[in-house]
């Protein structure tokens, strides 16, 4: 993410495309002891969104 903002604004878009697709075929099972950090990667993909 980091170095796609580097590059522009379109390439950051096509990241967050990219991993919400990923995570949107995703079928596995959360597991309490990744739940906190799957809330983090979300919260920071959402903050991505708000800016």
């Amino acid at each position: 993410m980091e170095l796609s903002a580097a590059q522009g604004p379109k390439d950051v878009a096509a990241d967050l495309r990219k991993r919400f697709a990923s995570l949107r075929r995703s079928t596995s099972f959360v597991d309490w002891r990744k739940q906190r950090a799957l809330v983090k990667d979300l919260e920071i993909l959402v903050s991505l969104l708000e800016v």
